[in-house]
């Protein structure tokens, strides 16, 4: 039962991605005078969205050291899928994060 809800929650959290990104780069597009100058005084959120980049890229890793493991057969397929879904999940809950700060950032706010 479980295996079969893992794939919707990726492909759900790979969507909110998608659509984040597109926010993002509309937004940036717009104005990116703006967008940049939020960034600089926005500076503490843009550490943190940065930050949870950086994790997501270091989860994505593991990722490839798993990849290695069962290449050099240390652990089974029925383990090294289980990690590669649990670990992909986590980098994109990362790029949730990430997206939905810089997002916050650079919306263009109307006065």
């Amino acid at each position: 039962m479980m295996m079969n809800v893992v794939p919707i929650i990726g492909l759900s959290l790979v969507l909110v991605d998608f659509i984040l990104l597109v926010l993002i780069h509309l937004n940036v597009k717009r104005n990116i005078k703006y967008a940049l100058s939020r960034l600089f005084l926005k500076r503490e959120d843009a550490v943190r969205a940065f930050a949870s980049l950086i994790v997501g890229i270091l989860s994505l890793s593991m990722t490839g050291i798993a990849k290695l493991l069962y290449a050099l057969n240390v652990v089974r397929y029925q383990m090294y899928s289980i990690l590669a879904a649990v670990i992909g999940m986590v980098f994109s809950l990362c790029l949730v994060y990430a997206f939905y700060k810089l997002y916050s950032i650079v919306r263009i706010r109307k006065s």
